[in-house]
């Protein structure tokens, strides 16, 4: 895997889980140090252990892992090295070079889930944008800029979805 990550790679630590900031979005479910099953990740890569979890009778399907919590704290958790390489690689290349970087880190189920061509805003094509590290880090630097919430960017009208690709801009009211 290329390191993208001009400053180091984000990365969450907690004990024997470690997440790295990474546009697969599959890691291992682990019980106390057997790997039980590959999980969706959205924005990471990595191991997650837990130390109780109920597995199916041959131990290969986890019955019931809720990773939500340990998700939410890895995203906080880089958002601001995120912020640091993003910083950095701007000061490389213009930010309309960029567009190849951000568009790899939006491969996954998130908009994908409809295959018909949809028009709205952001938050009606694509639900779960914010499950996307490195977007959800985006929409919060550009509203922090503009003063305004990332709901309210959200919610701007103008996106377009079609096959895989999702299209639009967020404008400055």
């Amino acid at each position: 895997m290329k390191n993208p990550w001009q400053v180091g790679w984000p990365q969450y630590v907690d004990g024997k889980t470690r997440l790295i900031a990474s546009f697969d979005g599959i890691s291992i479910l682990s019980l106390r140090g057997f790997a039980i099953e590959p999980i969706s990740t959205p924005g990471f890569a990595g191991i997650i252990e837990l130390d109780s979890l109920t597995t199916d009778v041959s131990r290969s399907r986890a019955l019931n892992a809720d990773v939500t919590a340990i998700l939410n704290l890895a995203r906080n958790s880089i958002a601001s090295r995120v912020i640091e390489n993003l910083e950095e690689i701007s000061k490389r290349n213009p930010m309309v070079n960029l567009i190849g970087f951000v568009a790899t880190s939006q491969k996954g189920p998130g908009y994908l889930a409809s295959q018909e061509a949809q028009i709205g805003s952001l938050e009606e094509i694509w639900e779960n944008s914010s499950d996307s590290v490195l977007f959800s880090t985006l929409i919060d630097i550009v509203a922090q800029a503009w003063q305004v919430s990332p709901s309210a960017l959200l919610q701007q009208p103008g996106w377009s979805h079609d096959d895989s690709h999702v299209f639009g801009r967020f404008v400055r009211k």
